[in-house]
């Protein structure tokens, strides 16, 4: 346990491989190594494997289906969760339900009729990325503006409503917000909002990727310069765990497009391979 604590995952691993006598008790600190180290398919192996998993595993389970982008199943670990478990965490259980649902209905094209809170500026944030995914912009970019609000009541009741972790709580759904006006043809406001983001050098890398990504797309063939030190952004090594396979194919066909408006032939080819 005191490497987890510590963050020392690889570590937590070789002392469980090493009390072979006592692996059986720590199933779950196993798979959840596992899980922080990105080694998602083995932490599904070994959640599977456990005969009767409490509802720590199942919370656990959920994160790992949610990662491989199993909605569906993940979906219904969530619900099945927040029905039949009360306790402190309730609350954050229902975010996540949320948030596999605005997954189901922006990836995957599933939907479900679920009736959830919308009282914190999470569960706001994900009705309005939900509504995104059925191409209801406009009721979307309403939807956001309210989690934005949320938010910022949220930090000013707590005393730091200029504070930085707002700021920095603030930029996914300004990436959104941007993404709804940009769907509704409102280009420069749109702009502003990623560039917003961008300034504040988030450190979830993944908003600036996509940031980025959708900064090229408003460019199209001009100010290509400004496109290549995007994409860059959007094509680093690192996000390959932080974004969705639909979010990298996407920026990999913008890639495609912006070495073919920039004359680059070779380089275009080498992305569509």
């Amino acid at each position: 346990m005191s490497h987890i604590q510590l963050g020392q995952f690889d570590d937590a691993l070789l002392s469980i491989k090493k009390n072979a006598k006592f692996a059986s008790l720590l199933q779950f600190e196993k798979a959840y190594s596992e899980y922080r180290l990105n080694r998602t398919d083995e932490a599904l192996r070994t959640i599977k494997a456990i005969a009767n998993p409490d509802d720590r595993l199942r919370e656990l389970l959920g994160q790992v289906l949610y990662r491989l982008e199993n909605y569906v199943d993940c979906y219904n670990i969530y619900k099945d969760l927040v029905k039949n478990t009360q306790d402190e965490f309730e609350e954050e259980r229902q975010t996540n339900l949320s948030a596999v649902l605005a997954a189901m209905q922006m990836w995957s094209n599933a939907t479900e009729n679920v009736s959830l809170k919308e009282d914190t500026y999470e569960l706001c944030y994900n009705a309005g990325c939900a509504l995104i995914g059925r191409c209801q912009y406009s009721e979307a970019l309403n939807k956001l503006k309210c989690a934005e609000e949320l938010c910022r009541k949220s930090h000013e009741e707590e005393g730091d409503a200029s504070s930085d972790e707002c700021d920095a709580e603030l930029c996914i759904i300004w990436v959104q917000m941007g993404y709804a006006l940009q769907k509704l043809g409102q280009n420069e406001a749109a702009l502003r909002l990623y560039n917003q983001v961008i300034k504040q050098r988030p450190l979830d890398l993944a908003l600036a990727a996509v940031a980025s990504n959708n900064i090229i797309t408003i460019n199209k063939e001009q100010n290509v310069f400004d496109s290549k030190k995007k994409i860059k952004v959007a094509t680093a090594d690192s996000l390959k765990q932080k974004l969705t396979w639909s979010q990298r194919r996407i920026i990999a066909m913008n890639e495609c497009l912006l070495y073919m408006y920039s004359g680059q032939g070779d380089q275009c080819k080498r992305i569509i391979k």
